[in-house]
């Protein structure tokens, strides 16, 4: 268990493993909606279905790599600077912004 203060607001984390499944659980003082938490899935997942299976398989391989979730999308996406905030920032970008973000490797 981790807790931190993050941008003056309190979090926490908390990992274990399942079986072979490993589990992450995140809270902050703030309604569910509004975590970075929630978000960043929020985000990740608009991104996922707008770029497609090729997007997709890029980050399953940078997470097969040993990639935390966040830091694959930022690289994927070469996001400069926290991958965390990064993200963040992404979540307030129209679908059209974000189109033109990504270039498929070759």
């Amino acid at each position: 268990m981790i807790r931190r203060m993050v941008e003056g607001i309190e979090r926490i984390k908390i990992n274990f493993t399942l079986g072979r499944w490993p589990i992450e659980i995140f809270g902050q003082n703030k309604p569910t909606h509004m975590q970075n938490g929630f978000l960043h899935m929020v985000i990740e997942d608009r991104l996922l279905r707008l770029y497609g299976e090729r997007f997709k398989d890029y980050i399953v391989q940078l997470k097969t790599n040993g990639l935390k979730t966040e830091p694959a999308f930022a690289k994927a996406l070469k996001l400069e600077g926290d991958p965390y905030l990064e993200l963040l920032k992404l979540s307030r970008w129209t679908d059209r912004e974000l189109e033109e973000l990504w270039e498929e490797p070759k």
